[in-house]
């Protein structure tokens, strides 16, 4: 569908879109609101400009998506806010963006949800994942991985279940993770949930060794993708993804799951290790890049895991 939107409008949306990618490298909030406010002024004067001219509706809609983007940046928080404050309107940043991204689908343009940067959730990343490790690796035999994984995923999906028909238990969790949530998780299934549900899909599916590489290669691969895509990503692929990041997490998936090999399964050769690494590093960054309506704490393990297994099969 083509629309008369104007080449510099249209160069002004991409614009907002990436200053809000922008969010999770400012420290203060009230500096992205800073940042956004010129830009998105301008391109919702281009808007209501175009609408009066042309009576397009649908630009009615950008222009009404662009207000409310607009009237939710001077509650920025400062920089002595609360967390509850910074989280309440990271999720009100969220919904405005997200509206934005559903009125400008239309003309062809490809705003992916931003999702800011989170040091704490990163932490935790790594952290779940060298926790999980030990266990696989030194504490659970096969059966009890079952049994521990399904009482886990069991707990989560429950609370899921609790956060949709009841509005105060939705909150308290909202509040409990507002370290390590992202603002869309407020409505969506948590990627904790579909995390703990692919450990249990592990735990069912594959040897203990092709769990250890599926670990940690979310764990540590994940996360510095993030982080150099986030800083340094330039060329832009698909899914709001990065040649940068993508490669990154080839990198250090490999490296990861090759030094876990050595250290907790040293009966394999050196080779077969490297390319069992390999395999499940490529498939998962490949899975990664892919994934959008998939949650990758879901995918990623599983097709590192499968990655693993499948290179074992053939080699």
């Amino acid at each position: 569908m083509s629309h008369p939107f104007a080449a510099p409008s249209h160069a002004l949306l991409v614009e907002v879109h990436d200053l809000l990618q922008q969010f999770g490298k400012l420290d203060r909030a009230d500096a992205v609101a800073d940042a956004l406010a010129e830009p998105i002024a301008a391109l919702a004067a281009s808007a209501e400009a175009l609408r009066e001219e042309a009576q397009d509706q649908e630009v009615g809609g950008l222009t009404e998506a662009l207000e409310l983007l607009l009237s939710v940046l001077p509650e920025a928080p400062t920089a002595g806010a609360s967390s509850a404050q910074r989280s309440t309107w990271a999720v009100d940043l969220q919904d405005a963006h997200d509206v934005l991204r559903a009125q400008v689908t239309a003309w062809g343009v490809d705003l992916s949800r931003h999702r800011p940067a989170n040091r704490a959730r990163a932490a935790m990343h790594v952290t779940t994942a060298i926790v999980c490790l030990l266990l696989v690796e030194y504490a659970l035999s096969p059966v009890a991985m079952i049994v521990v994984a399904a009482i886990g995923a069991a707990c989560c999906w429950g609370m899921e279940i609790g956060r949709i028909y009841s509005k105060r238990l939705n909150l308290f969790l909202l509040r409990f993770m507002s370290a390590v949530s992202h603002p869309h998780e407020r409505r969506e299934v948590n990627s904790a949930t579909w995390y703990t549900t692919a450990l249990l899909l592990l735990a069912l599916l594959f040897a203990p060794r092709f769990c250890t590489v599926a670990l940690v290669v979310m764990g540590l691969a994940d996360p510095a993708a993030a982080f150099v895509g986030r800083r340094w990503g330039r060329i832009r692929l698909v899914n709001g993804r990065s040649l940068e990041g993508s490669f990154t997490f080839l990198l250090v998936g490999a490296a990861a799951a090759l030094a876990a090999l050595s250290i907790w399964h040293q009966e394999l050769s050196l080779g077969f290790a490297v390319w069992i690494a390999l395999g499940a590093a490529f498939l998962a960054a490949v899975t990664e890049l892919l994934s959008r309506y998939v949650d990758d704490n879901l995918s990623v393990p599983l097709a590192a895991a499968s990655g693993a297994w499948l290179v074992s099969v053939l080699i």
